[in-house]
């Protein structure tokens, strides 16, 4: 719609030096731009499809980067022009009216008003440029007035990473984690993401050469490339509040903050095309297809992580009979499965929403996390979830026997000290096991203690050929008081393990408290 509106009032920014001027006759539809529409349709097609859109739109919890990229392009619509004055101020008022309620819904879309004078005229947008701006400057000065600061999200130094980010991560996701994602937009592609990023080039160079989007010869080096050089522009302006947070690795975690930003692209390339004939409108036809099954593809992992939820509730609901009134029960299951998030923080929430018993306390995570209080192991303290085969279990025996020290280890040897600043991660070398084992338990020394709890996350690499990755990790808290091992149960799914390797993260504090490890095998009571 932003498309179709901005170059039916002959605002198409041919070599984004000059306007065309307003062709006579009906605005709703200039004569000689039959290929507006279809302009409009292969943006907003490939929009759809974008291949890191799993998360942002199948997640829940990213339902406000929707409303926020919504609210935003309902503002470039009223903002891409009127010709009565007395319409343009009211279009004005209206895109700085759902720019204020696109900010209220997320602040990744602060760089609009920065965006409307890079794809539109400014003699025409003039006014909502002024007027967002406007609302951008009362915005942020209301968060720095509530906050203290720009607020967000703090890194475990108290620091808003907004402010503290190392250029260096900047550069790493513009020029290495998004081209990846994009040039290969499968999950875990295999020996297939060579081949998956030539196709993947092949069909966004034949857009652009069917489109013209590269411009036409008589035009020259320098106009082409200042095309080239605004829609770079138009990408980094987008992209600059969400980088210092943003990271998208291959399982395309954190990729809602890519909405808007693409988003607006989409419709910068529908306004940048000279001549859309139909032959783009087939390859556009072609990269929807592949981007499309790219799309499904990667939303398996989303599904997975819904059934298991699911079936995480159902299997409480069998088990909550057997425990006593006021109890705590720890519930095991993955914080995130290849990308997609399953129970992460909001176990006690979905409990409560699920109907399970309000006497009894909920919470995601495993008994580590208690400290001291692990002596009341199936007193008032109980651990439950699903066993290897989506079953419900009880683990309270298995956690109880993790308790004793085992006469001897698989493997064993000494973590490094963490490198300076506020978080931390070593890693331990990988080490094969003399014998295979179906299940296993990490136990950890403790050689002092935090002054306060902190959140460490414990990860393992069952083959040495992978990279860490949340789906195989177990988070724990180590506090001011508790046992002098930490004994942590590693999820099995039946298969016989010769080796791993292993990486502890946290707070520096915490992580360098935690010096020694054992891995073991766990006692019978805990296999699949």
């Amino acid at each position: 719609a932003v498309v179709r509106r901005a170059r039916a009032l002959g605002q198409v920014p041919g070599d984004f030096q000059r306007v065309l001027q307003k062709v006579p006759g009906d605005w709703r539809q200039v004569p000689g731009d039959s290929s507006g529409a279809r302009a409009a349709l292969a943006a907003g097609l490939l929009f759809l499809v974008f291949p890191l859109f799993a998360e942002p739109v199948v997640w829940l919890s990213a339902s406000f980067d929707l409303w926020a990229s919504a609210f935003a392009l309902g503002a470039l619509y009223l903002a891409a022009g009127e010709e009565n004055p007395s319409s343009v101020r009211w279009s004005a008022l209206g895109a700085a009216g759902l720019f204020a309620l696109a900010l209220l819904s997320k602040e990744a879309v602060i760089a609009l008003p920065l965006v409307l004078p890079l794809l539109f005229p400014w003699r025409r947008v003039r006014g909502a440029a002024l007027a967002t701006f406007t609302v951008a400057i009362v915005y942020v000065a209301l968060r720095l007035a509530l906050f203290g600061g720009p607020g967000g999200y703090f890194d475990s130094a108290g620091r808003a990473r907004a402010l503290a980010a190392p250029a260096s991560q900047v550069v790493h996701v513009l020029a290495l984690q998004i081209p990846a994602r994009i040039a290969i937009p499968w999950k875990r592609p295999g020996p297939l993401g060579p081949a998956a990023a030539l196709v993947s080039f092949a069909l966004m160079g034949a857009l652009v050469l069917t489109t013209g989007a590269a411009g036409d010869r008589a035009d020259g080096a320098r106009r082409r490339l200042a095309r080239s050089a605004r829609g770079a522009v138009i990408a980094l302006v987008t992209l600059l509040p969400v980088l210092p947070i943003l990271g998208i690795d291959a399982d395309q975690e954190g990729a809602r903050f890519l909405y808007f930003p693409v988003a607006v692209l989409a419709v910068a390339g529908g306004l940048a095309v000279r001549r859309v004939p139909l032959r783009s409108l087939l390859v556009a036809a072609a990269l929807a297809l592949y981007w499309g099954a790219a799309v499904l593809w990667n939303g398996r992992s989303w599904t997975a992580a819904s059934r298991e939820v699911e079936g995480t509730i159902a299997a409480l609901r069998v088990l909550e009979a057997r425990y006593p009134p006021g109890s705590l029960v720890f519930v095991s299951g993955h914080d995130v499965w290849q990308g997609a998030f399953v129970l992460r923080n909001g176990m006690t929430r979905a409990a409560e929403l699920s109907g399970l018993r309000r006497d009894l306390r909920w919470y995601g995570g495993t008994v580590a996390s208690t400290g001291a209080a692990v002596e009341r192991l199936g007193i008032d303290l109980f651990a439950a979830g699903l066993d290897a085969s989506g079953r419900p279990r009880d683990w309270t025996a298995c956690e109880r026997a993790l308790l004793p020290p085992p006469a001897a280890a698989l493997a064993a040897g000494e973590l490094p000290a963490p490198p300076p600043g506020a978080d931390g991660q070593v890693v331990a070398p990988f080490a094969r096991f003399a014998t295979p084992a179906v299940a296993l338990a990490v136990r950890l020394r403790v050689d002092c203690r935090p002054p306060a709890p902190a959140a460490l996350r414990l990860s393992w690499l069952p083959v040495d050929s992978r990279r860490f990755t949340p789906t195989d990790s177990v988070g724990f808290l180590l506090g001011p008081a508790g046992p002098p091992e930490v004994a942590l149960r590693l999820p099995a799914d039946g298969r016989p393990l010769a080796g791993l390797a292993l990486a502890l993260s946290g707070p520096r504090n915490a992580v360098g408290c935690l010096r020694g490890f054992r891995v073991v095998e766990a006692p019978a009571i805990c296999r699949p």
